[in-house]
């Protein structure tokens, strides 16, 4: 994703974020009947991705975030 030219807006950033993650992992990160499969390293030795974490807690953290950066929420805190 480094290499593109960044995406206009939040929304365009995170579909291309959802398509990105589910290239690596090599599932459809929304197919709930989806498992992944052992294709991330972690030390050396292959590791299944969590998808239920990522659907959960990664990706919403992550659009939450992109939105910020978009200037579509606001960065500061009560």
């Amino acid at each position: 994703m480094c290499g593109r030219v960044p995406p206009e807006t939040a929304a365009e950033f995170v579909a291309l974020l959802r398509q990105e993650v589910g290239v690596v992992i090599g599932v459809d990160i929304d197919d709930v009947d989806a498992t992944a499969e052992s294709r991330v390293l972690v030390d050396g030795r292959p590791e299944a991705v969590d998808l239920p974490t990522w659907r959960t807690v990664a990706l919403p953290l992550l659009t939450v975030r992109a939105r910020q950066l978009y200037g579509e929420l606001p960065t500061e805190r009560p």
